[in-house]
């Protein structure tokens, strides 16, 4: 499970609730948890800031697997 999954259900929203909250689509926020699209900078600052975290942890998953 990816870190921006992990931190959506921590926080207690759907894929649905968290993508108005940061104006996209379900469909986009599924296609990004599951690394078929790309996540740009703006919209990582965005999630972070709906999510409640720090933007670098929703990129550690991710990191780590490079390393």
């Amino acid at each position: 499970m990816n870190a921006i999954r992990r931190a959506r259900q921590r926080a207690g929203l759907t894929q649905k609730r968290l993508a108005e909250l940061v104006d996209r689509d379900q469909s986009e926020i599924s296609r990004i948890e599951s690394g078929k699209t790309a996540l740009t900078v703006p919209l990582l600052l965005r999630m972070a800031k709906a999510l409640g975290v720090r933007p670098g942890s929703l990129l550690d998953e991710a990191r780590d697997r490079a390393a």
